[in-house]
């Protein structure tokens, strides 16, 4: 098996410089690497390597009020508006339950995260953007205008890390569980018990 070669983090940003529309998830498609892997080039320009587990996360976002909630999963996109709150800790499920979001989260999942910062012709769009460990995103948060933006450097820096490198290590995807199932007895069975 030949080792995958992954661009430079300065490779990364001049790709994304020079594809200003491109989607992340397109982005790092075409550069043959991880979702996560595009935004940790980004630490420094505009991105902030930040606490991942939910239990720092959320109550901190708890803070800005409304917001955009999004989870992609394969060709699905789930996008809810409101605010977080009511969060419930776990050490296997975690959740926040309002009425607009309600949200289950599995803590083991939430490996990485990011709070980026993003210049675009309307103004800078800010998010908080979470991924396993295989680098793809697990839920991310867009901020609104009606967001309280007053609160965001406040997230910033309260879950800063230390380790604020370029660089991200990704596992390799574990393939999808199969579905589990208790198939039906045959009705010759059911009603008459076993043979």
């Amino acid at each position: 098996m030949q080792e995958q070669i992954i661009p430079t983090p300065e490779a990364i940003r001049t790709f994304l410089a020079d594809n200003p529309k491109t989607r992340a998830r397109d982005a790092a498609q075409k550069l043959g690497i991880a979702e996560c892997q595009l935004v940790a080039a980004t630490v420094g320009y505009g991105a902030t390597r930040i606490t991942a587990h939910p239990d720092q996360l959320i109550p901190a976002v708890e803070t800005l009020g409304e917001v955009m909630a999004l989870t992609r999963v394969g060709d699905c996109v789930h996008e809810k508006v409101g605010a977080y709150g009511n969060y419930h800790s776990g050490p296997h499920a975690s959740m926040t339950l309002t009425e607009d979001i309600d949200l289950r989260i599995f803590p083991s999942h939430w490996v990485t995260a990011f709070a980026v910062e993003t210049p675009t012709s309307s103004g800078v769009r800010r998010s908080v953007q979470v991924f396993d460990a295989a680098g793809d995103a697990v839920h991310k948060i867009h901020l609104r205008d009606s967001s309280d933006h007053d609160e965001w450097s406040s997230l910033v820096s309260d879950l800063a890390l230390g380790d604020q490198g370029l660089e991200q290590a990704v596992e390799p995807r574990k393939p999808t569980e199969a579905a589990k199932s208790r198939p039906k007895r045959p009705m010759c069975c059911a009603r008459n018990g076993p043979s």
